[in-house]
């Protein structure tokens, strides 16, 4: 009988708190603007968030993935604080850049008109921050202060569920716009407090400044994809149905089921550190990837059968008719729980073992998919057709991805196996 490690589980534990107070909080504010704003109102704010969860992405271009890997690995608190300094810079520099420009976009395009265009160029401005937050995060993982982590994952959602949905019930989309912000200046300066160890000016050291580059750019083309995929939905079923309602019995279902990404995300930050410094030992790294992936299919199988099984009468129950739509999509992403689970655990293990190429090409894969799928099905079907290609872009994937990750186990072998023989 295997030994049951019960201080990982307890590390384990404490991070699931964290990260679960945080999404869970996040879903309760969502499914708070479901109820109160209108139907419209409601979809805009998906709308809005769908946006900015692109522009995160270009705004810190995967630097955060790239620091948290070489924080990670780096043997001495000058070298972190460099990495941190570099990375820091460079984030800062291109959210603002990016901030601007669409700021610029959209109060001069006719793309959006009036409450959306009002919500966008508002939101926008504290992109920087938002992409600083995750910089924080990516931060805490690396340095594997798991306790400190998770709190900073909780307050992440106990922080806006505090201040928006009290702002939205008084004032509406008018609180939700401006609360908006002040919670995101809130979390970005507690998070900032919690790293303040790291944020010291340092020299300009080239090369540090280009290992962060060099894993960034084969990275970014990973993260710009997945996180199409994760928002991308959102986006092109607002576009080509041109239907807030749409959007909103989407989203509503989407809440029921994405927030629950929390758990594989966990093992991912549990694992992390472990299949990062591993390098050298490769059977106790290869051991503890089998482990995360297979944990994470395990859980997410149970999750996506509860969903399935209770979360259509839950849904009813609580928004009622207004909101019937929103079902049938939620038994669809109910499966798709399963897929996207074991995909975070692959993009995790992809980063850790230093192949942002095999996410590259994963992503690739699922994106092809989801286009396909969209192209065909959402003109027609709407949001039902936008859930089936989110099921299939992430199986897809993740096909992709096991099958790499599977031929680089087998190479490792291999040259393990030619190196004993020497």
């Amino acid at each position: 009988m295997p030994k049951i490690d019960w201080p990982q589980i307890r590390r384990f534990v404490g991070l699931l708190t964290g990260s679960a107070t945080q999404f869970v909080s996040l879903a309760i504010l969502s499914l708070i603007l479901a109820k109160y704003l209108t139907v419209e109102e409601f979809g805009v704010t998906r709308t809005v968030a769908s946006y900015m969860i692109v522009l995160t992405i270009l705004g810190h271009m995967t630097i955060h993935d790239a620091l948290a890997t070489f924080v990670a690995g780096a043997k001495n608190t000058k070298d972190k604080s460099q990495y941190v300094t570099h990375g820091v810079t460079m984030v800062t520099c291109l959210s603002a850049l990016l901030t601007i420009a669409f700021y610029l976009f959209v109060t001069n395009s006719d793309m959006w008109t009036g409450l959306t265009k009002e919500s966008l160029s508002t939101v926008v401005l504290i992109l920087p921050l938002e992409c600083l937050s995750g910089l924080v995060l990516s931060l805490l993982n690396a340095a594997g202060n798991l306790r400190t982590m998770a709190v900073f994952s909780g307050a992440y959602g106990v922080i806006p569920l505090g201040i928006i949905a009290p702002s939205a019930i008084l004032w509406g989309m008018q609180g939700w716009l401006y609360a908006r912000l002040i919670s995101c200046c809130i979390v970005f300066g507690f998070g900032a407090f919690l790293v303040r160890k790291f944020l010291r000016m340092n020299s300009v050291d080239f090369n540090k400044a280009m290992d962060l580059v060099r894993f960034a750019r084969v990275q970014f083309l990973s993260g710009a994809l997945s996180t199409v995929m994760l928002s991308g939905d959102i986006i092109v079923l607002e576009r080509l149905t041109r239907d807030s309602r749409a959007v909103a019995h989407y989203g509503l279902a989407v809440l029921f089921t994405r927030p629950l990404a929390f758990v594989p995300a966990t093992l991912g930050k549990l694992y992390f550190r472990e299949i990062a410094s591993t390098e050298s030992n490769p059977t106790r790294q290869w051991k503890s990837i089998r482990r995360l992936l297979g944990l994470s299919l395990a859980i997410c199988f149970l999750l996506a059968l509860v969903v399935f099984t209770f979360g259509g009468a839950l849904l009813s129950r609580l928004y009622g008719i207004e909101y019937q739509d929103s079902i049938p999509v939620l038994e669809i992403l109910s499966v798709n729980i399963l897929f996207s689970g074991l995909w975070s655990a692959l993009s995790t293990t992809n980063i850790a073992i230093r192949k942002p190429s095999f996410s590259a090409i994963t992503s690739v894969a699922g994106l092809i998919a989801a286009t396909i799928m969209f192209v065909i099905f959402v003109p027609s079907t709407g949001a039902l057709g936008a859930a089936w290609g989110m099921t299939a872009a992430n199986l897809t994937g993740c096909a992709i991805g096991l099958f790499l990750l599977w031929r680089k186990w087998r190479q490792s072998n291999q040259a393990r196996d030619i190196t004993c023989a020497q």
